[in-house]
């Protein structure tokens, strides 16, 4: 792909445009995005003045480290009970579904919330605050999904459909449409 994917034209906006939107739809407290390669140029192509935007310098680590560097900013920052962690190249995940998620948690706080796979559990994924210290040790290549499918029955899974569709190649941009 020639630019970004999270550039990329989606609806009346961009991919991780859409992202943003159905985030900040949901009942989520607060919305913050980590960008890594190309933050400042993201940036610059959105228009969400009152959005917190978190530069993770590592990024070339992998997306255990844009975890780590989101998780612990938000730390810092205020006292949330869990963290919602998304992917902003998944245009199906809407509003809706986020707030099953939070609706879910809401049941048992003290477990985790992720979106059902064929062969795992993975993201869109709810983390309470307990395992916070535990996001803020991932590294490289190895994300959230290590926590999901590591045996525990402290995960409450739902199934999102055919919402799980991510963005990794040009073909894949191409069959939103055949999929809306």
């Amino acid at each position: 792909m020639k630019r970004p994917k999270q550039l990329l034209p989606f609806r009346e906006t961009t991919l991780l445009g859409h992202t943003i939107e159905q985030a900040e739809a949901s009942q989520a407290a607060e919305v913050f995005v980590v960008l890594g390669a190309n933050a400042q140029r993201i940036k610059t192509n959105l228009s969400f003045p009152d959005l917190t935007f978190v530069e993770n310098k590592q990024w070339e680590e992998g997306i255990g480290a844009s975890i780590s560097t989101g998780v612990k900013y938000i730390a810092k920052k205020k006292d949330f009970d869990a963290v919602l962690l998304m992917l902003g190249d998944q245009p199906l995940i809407d509003s809706v579904f986020l707030d099953q998620m939070i609706g879910e948690f809401s049941k048992d706080p003290s477990k985790m919330v992720a979106t059902k796979y064929p062969e795992s559990k993975g993201v869109p994924a709810l983390f309470p605050k307990k395992f916070f210290p535990k996001l803020l040790l991932l590294k490289g290549d190895t994300g959230a999904k290590s926590l999901l499918n590591d045996g525990s029955s402290l995960v409450t899974v739902i199934d999102a459909g055919r919402k799980i569709l991510d963005i990794d190649t040009p073909e894949d941009y191409l069959r939103i449409d055949d999929i809306l």
